[in-house]
C-alpha cells in the first residue's frame, strides 16, 4: 500500500509515476499490470477517480546516446486541478503464473480512508488518515494521524497489527 497526501501552493494536476522494463498492461485504474519474466506485479491506483493514462518508453530528455536500454513510464494524471491530493495505490507482486485477489474497496470515512483488500491467505484493512491529527475509527480500528494496517487471516483473526511510524509490532498470534 502506497498513500501519498499531496499540497500544491495553487490549484495544480497532479500526477503519478510508474516506471518497469517492459510495457505496462492498463485496463482501467484497478487493472495495473507489470511484468518481467515470471515475475508480475498487479496495481490499483485506487483514488483518487477518473484518472488519464499515457505511456512511453521515451526520455525527456533522452540519456546519452551509449544508453540504448529502454523502459517504460506510465502516467496517471488527475482529471483537475485543485491544491491537494490523496493517492492511493495497491501494489500484489506474485509470480507470473500465480492467480492474484483483486478485490479491494477503498472507503471515505470521517478524518480519511479505510482500504480493505483480498489477499490468497485473508485480508489486509488499513485506515488512512488525511491529515495527522485525524482520529480513524473503523472495523474494530482506531488511529490519531498514523496509518494503521492490520493482517487477517481467512477465518477474520488477527495476524498482525502495524502502525506505521511506531516500529513496535503487535503479533496477535503469539499471545
Amino acid at each position: 500500500i502506497v498513500f501519498d497526501r499531496l499540497e500544491a501552493p495553487q490549484a495544480s494536476s497532479f500526477e503519478y509515476w510508474l516506471h518497469a522494463v517492459n510495457e505496462f498492461s492498463v485496463d482501467g485504474q484497478r487493472k495495473i499490470e507489470a511484468r518481467a519474466g515470471d515475475a508480475a506485479c498487479a496495481i490499483d491506483l485506487l483514488a483518487p477517480e477518473g484518472l488519464t493514462f499515457s505511456q512511453t518508453d521515451q526520455y525527456d530528455p533522452n540519456p546519452w546516446p551509449q544508453i540504448t536500454t529502454r523502459e517504460w513510464h506510465l502516467t496517471a494524471t488527475t482529471p483537475s486541478k485543485s491544491d491537494d491530493c490523496q493517492f492511493v495505490a495497491l501494489y500484489r507482486p506474485h509470480r507470473a503464473a500465480q492467480p492474484v485477489p483483486r478485490g479491494a474497496d477503498l472507503k471515505p470515512i470521517d478524518g480519511g480512508y479505510l482500504l480493505t483488500a483480498e489477499l490468497s491467505d485473508g485480508k489486509v484493512l488499513a485506515l488512512l488518515p488525511t491529515d495527522d491529527s485525524a482520529t480513524l475509527t473503523a472495523e474494530g480500528l482506531t488511529t490519531t494521524g498514523q496509518i494503521l494496517l492490520q493482517r487477517r487471516a481467512a477465518d477474520g483473526s488477527v495476524i498482525q497489527t502495524l502502525k506505521v511510524g511506531d516500529y513496535s509490532r503487535e503479533r496477535e498470534r503469539d499471545r
